[in-house]
């Protein structure tokens, strides 16, 4: 389950499916087949964009307004997405499980990798103000990654 940051709409992973829901009401909005067992979701900041990732290591956008694919991406990663954050700013997204991704939500392509976790990644979350991704696995370790902002063309490090 989560909710989007305004609290307008509630998406819920099924076995077969992501179903929407008004956030006031309950009363559902939208059902859609991920094609594959869903693994994580989140929420873009201004709710517009669910993302979603499944076993079959997609990175998956949504439309969360209308209920529709708007991308179906294949990730670097060697499993099914753990997590996901966005940024504040909503123009990055972390995908985490084996190392740390970071994606461009203006191409929904993958731009950097991290690594140095020695065990899967569970959890990544950023700073409220978006200078710092903090990252933890299933070792018990936690890491702090610098996390300037990135112009959107070419995914570099301002």
């Amino acid at each position: 389950l989560v909710w989007s940051a305004e609290g307008a709409l509630l998406a819920m992973a099924t076995e077969n499916s992501i179903v929407f829901y008004d956030g006031g009401s309950g009363r559902e909005l939208h059902r859609l087949d991920p094609d594959g067992l869903v693994y994580s979701m989140r929420f873009s900041p201004d709710g517009r964009t669910l993302v979603s990732g499944q076993d079959d290591f997609d990175v998956t956008f949504w439309d969360a307004r209308r209920g529709t694919l708007l991308a179906r991406v294949a990730s670097s990663h060697q499993e099914g997405v753990y997590d996901f954050a966005f940024s504040p700013d909503g123009r990055t997204l972390a995908s985490v499980v084996d190392q740390v991704k970071l994606w461009s939500l203006a191409t929904r392509q993958e731009v950097s990798t991290l690594s140095g976790h020695e065990r899967n990644i569970y959890s990544a979350l950023f700073s409220p103000h978006g200078n710092l991704l903090v990252t933890a696995d299933y070792g018990g370790a936690m890491r702090l990654w610098s996390a300037l902002p990135f112009d959107a063309i070419d995914g570099s490090n301002r």
